[in-house]
């Protein structure tokens, strides 16, 4: 019984997969070339945790200077990125 080649097999293979990987590279670059200031939740996070570092609480400040409370998400991300931004460090 012959097996069949591998060797004619085997660079498709990897060809097939560097194209997927290139195709999943370029998707992801054009998904976050703006940043995380652009439609996400990130603008949100990192806007509450500059307001714990400017002391003005966990929240949201409104367009009117009113704080709204943080309720929608989870406290802890904005909490741990005030403390990377207490040590000097830029949370962006």
């Amino acid at each position: 019984m012959t097996q069949p080649n591998r060797t004619r097999r085997f660079p498709w293979i990897w060809l097939t997969l560097a194209l997927f990987g290139l195709a999943g590279s370029v998707l992801i670059w054009y998904s976050t070339r703006w940043g995380p200031w652009v439609y996400s939740d990130s603008a949100g996070y990192i806007g509450i945790a500059k307001n714990i570092l400017e002391g003005k609480g966990l929240g949201l400040l409104r367009p009117d200077g009113v704080l709204n409370p943080l309720t929608l998400h989870v406290p802890f991300y904005p909490i741990l990125l005030s403390a990377i931004g207490f040590t000097g460090l830029d949370i962006l």
